[in-house]
């Protein structure tokens, strides 16, 4: 009886610990901002994603476009767990610009990250 219920209990306990480990997994998420400079003509497309590592946290941010040192266009929105912005700006040939993406979540500013790139024919 003891081999019997042994035979039972094994494969029971361990498909509870791979669904334990899955649900886990499923809750852990990359903490970070990711933004996103492409161009289309004279048009700008200006992407960014920030996210905390978890579903619950307030997130606020801001989306600057640079050329040089001089602020063209910038964006600020704020939600919970991940925000997302698409936004769009007229720039010119041959300039190259720089893209900032600042997050603060629950108030704890991140490092801020940028991209650059030249608007080309």
């Amino acid at each position: 009886m003891k081999r019997k219920f042994a035979s039972i209990l094994a494969p029971l306990l361990l498909v509870c610990i791979l669904f334990a480990q899955t649900a886990q997994a499923a809750e852990m998420r990359a903490t970070g901002g990711w933004p996103s400079l492409s161009f289309s003509g004279t048009t700008a497309m200006c992407m960014a994603i920030c996210q905390s590592d978890s579903a619950r946290d307030t997130i606020s941010a801001t989306l600057t476009l640079y050329q040089g040192t001089t602020r063209i266009d910038s964006w600020s929105t704020y939600g919970i767990g991940r925000i997302s912005f698409n936004e769009e700006c007229e720039v010119e040939y041959g300039k190259t610009y720089r893209l900032e993406l600042s997050c603060s979540i629950n108030g704890a500013a991140q490092p801020a990250v940028s991209g650059t790139k030249t608007c080309q024919r």
